[in-house]
């Protein structure tokens, strides 16, 4: 967990809905919310975090074959928001030699690192629009303002494409922090996707591990 002097920086934490089964941290200077102030904290943690990897091998090749079997086709656009040091691009290229694909990341510490751009996942570019088969992250609990940032990732999903978000014991309340804004229980997850999705997106399949992070992948797809 990245350490910060919270009264320094003047954030306060603010707790939406049920304090067991949602948190949101809210980087507030001043009484209004302060952008440069996550960017901050999000750069500084990748720095801290950079060598370190959340994703698994084993399980991005579980989401690759799921991918090839449901899009049936083997040349497909990929975006990955939130890949730190492009471990994620690297195994999905592996695996799908033929993809397309780029990573994100907010920090500029991955400039130069190939299939990678620095860039706030809160954001999108036109040319992105309706264009990825496949959108994939672990990393959606770094969102300062969730059910904005997952319609900005639909409106990147081509037709018939998947968004991809992985859930562990990691995306929980008790995982809350200033780097980790966003913690919420797989449950009440779902509940709020189908209330945020609206007309815009809605779930389709999951896929269940059995591993001690409970780590449970939720596929969506835009109406």
């Amino acid at each position: 967990m990245l350490k910060l002097n919270i009264k320094k920086l003047k954030v306060v934490m603010s707790i939406i809905f049920s304090r067991k089964k949602i948190k949101l941290f809210r980087y507030i200077k001043n009484g209004k919310f302060d952008y440069q102030l996550y960017k901050k904290i999000q750069i500084e943690g990748n720095k801290k975090k950079f060598h370190s990897v959340f994703a698994k091998d084993e399980y991005l090749k579980l989401i690759t074959d799921y991918c090839l079997a449901t899009l049936k086709k083997k040349k497909i656009k990929i975006l990955c928001h939130g890949t730190r040091n492009g471990f994620e691009q690297s195994i999905f290229k592996k695996y799908i030699p033929k993809c397309e694909i780029l990573g994100t990341d907010i920090s500029p510490a991955g400039v130069n690192l190939p299939m990678t751009i620095v860039w706030d996942f809160h954001k999108y570019k036109k040319e992105w629009i309706n264009k990825h088969n496949l959108i994939y992250s672990n990393s959606w609990d770094h969102s300062y303002d969730p059910e904005n940032c997952f319609n900005v990732w639909i409106k990147c999903l081509s037709k018939n494409g998947l968004l991809i978000l992985e859930h562990t014991n990691s995306h929980t309340p008790s995982s809350v922090s200033a780097l980790d804004p966003f913690g919420i229980d797989f449950h009440t997850f779902l509940e709020k996707l189908i209330i945020w999705g609206k007309s815009k997106y809605y779930l389709y399949d999951f896929i269940k591990t059995h591993d001690k992070r409970n780590t449970i992948f939720i596929i969506i797809k835009k109406f």
